[in-house]
Order: structure tokens, then sequence, then C-alpha cells
């Protein structure tokens, strides 16, 4: 997260309920991730919109990028079609975009990029869809 260029941000919805396998305490200790409630009315009139298609995550997550003007990063399909469609003024970022760029700001090897993604495969656990823009990347290091 130290490469990223703009604040980086999780709705305590999520960061409480749903991200259960990572521990994400360092990251807001060392100020690199930053905890935030959808606590405006607008934004909980949002949340309720949302929530009735999407998932209590995805939809807090939305309900705060769109009343704050954020890029989302999220893989749920479900959820980048909807914002797609509601909210196409918002940037949706993949996973696997972030992690290219950090491999990419960073200078990584090819055998950190491949344990990242490991790590990311095996823990999230994700796998990105064969008609993903980075799939053949993604392949070149998670066989």
């Amino acid at each position: 997260m130290r490469c990223l260029t703009k604040p980086v941000m999780v709705a305590d919805y999520v960061y409480d309920s749903e991200v259960l396998r990572f521990d994400l305490k360092s990251l807001v200790d060392a100020g690199l991730l930053t905890k935030v409630a959808a606590d405006k009315e607008e934004e909980q009139n949002i949340v309720v919109n949302f929530a009735v298609s999407l998932d209590d995550g995805e939809a807090v997550t939305g309900a705060i990028a769109v009343y704050r003007n954020w890029a989302i990063a999220t893989d749920d399909k479900k959820a980048l079609s909807l914002f797609g469609r509601v909210v196409p003024h918002i940037e949706l970022i993949s996973t696997l975009s972030v992690v290219k760029y950090w491999a990419e700001m960073t200078g990584a090897s090819d055998d950190e990029i491949g344990r990242a993604l490991e790590d990311l495969h095996s823990g999230a656990p994700y796998e990105p869809k064969a008609s993903h823009p980075l799939y053949t990347w993604w392949r070149k290091y998670v066989p």
C-alpha cells in the first residue's frame, strides 16, 4: 500500500465483518489503511438502495465511494455490473490491477509476484475469470 499514490480506505463494516482471513490491523496502525463509516444520512440511503442487489459489504463500500466520489476496488461481478450501470463516473479497480501496479512500482521480482499472487489465491481465495484483462499476467505466475 506504500506505493499507492492515494489513501486507501476500507468500510468499517467490511473490516469488522468480512475480512476474516487477513489481519489488516497492522495496516491501519501504520496509517496505510483507514477505516471509514457510512455515517451520513445520504450514505445510509445509498446503502439501502445498493443492498437490494448486493451483499452488505459491497453495498456499504459502494455507498461510501459514491457519496465521497472515491474509486471502488472490487472483484464482485454483480457489484461491478451494478456500479458500472448506476454510477459510471466512479472508477472501478480490480485486485489484479492493484497487485500489478505494486509489482511495477516496486520492481518486484517474479518470485515475489508469484508469492503474492499465490497468497491471494490461497488466502482470499481469489482467481480471476479467463475474461479478466490481466488473466494472462496472472497465469504467468499462478499456473
